[in-house]
Parts: C-alpha cells; structure tokens; sequence
C-alpha cells in the first residue's frame, strides 16, 4: 500500500490513494466511533477498516463524512475530500461536501467546489 502520493485514483478498483495521516486519522475514528447504536456489526466495522486501508473512495468519503458530522474531527474529514475532490478521483460528493463545509465562512471558495462539482462528468 503506497500512500506517499495524495489524491491520486487507481482507475482499475476505483481507490484513491490518500496522506498516511489522514488515513490514519480515519481509521482511528472507526476504530473509537461508537457502532453500538447502529445495525454496523463487528465485521462490518472490519470490512470498513480494510476498505480504509485499500483506499476506497467510497468509504473514505463517508467515514470523512461521519468525522464531520460527529464534530469530532471536522478539519481532517475536510482534508480528505480535499484529497478526493481535488485529485484524480475528481470526486464529487466531497466537492459538494467542500462546498458546505465553507458555506458559512469563505464564499468564494464554496462556490468554487459547488460550481466544480456541477462541471465534473
């Protein structure tokens, strides 16, 4: 697994390849999150480490996703759809993600991702 270059996308299994930290992040924050209230079983939580760790952009869009929204990691989940919007992948859910994310204190740069993610096919 080779996580020295950010953002790029391996177009044969649709992964992306993301900074060691933030996967590192991520997979700390699945590991720690509270699955106990939901239908997530001890081997759901596994296959979602393992997906982790195989880049796929999918899940790491939304464990991203869940780090944002519990509040409990909020700039690194923005790193990571930094990561998947901004590299190869072109990921469009994290460019909406994005263009939330600074809705309420950086217009411009919210529009951009807004307005990128309506021009990306």
């Amino acid at each position: 697994l080779t996580l020295t270059t950010t953002g790029q996308q391996d177009d044969a299994n649709n992964n992306a390849k993301i900074p060691a930290e933030l996967l590192a992040t991520a997979l700390k924050h699945e590991r720690t999150s509270n699955h106990q209230s939901s239908s997530l079983t001890t081997t759901t939580v596994e296959a979602t480490i393992q997906s982790l760790v195989d880049g796929d952009i999918h899940t790491l869009y939304t464990v991203a996703k869940d780090m944002n929204t519990s509040g409990k990691d909020i700039l690194n989940s923005i790193q990571i759809w930094h990561t998947l919007a901004d590299g190869t992948a072109h990921h469009i859910q994290s460019m909406i993600s994005l263009g939330f994310a600074y809705s309420e204190n950086d217009k411009p740069q919210s529009v951009k991702y807004f307005v990128q993610a309506g021009d990306t096919r």
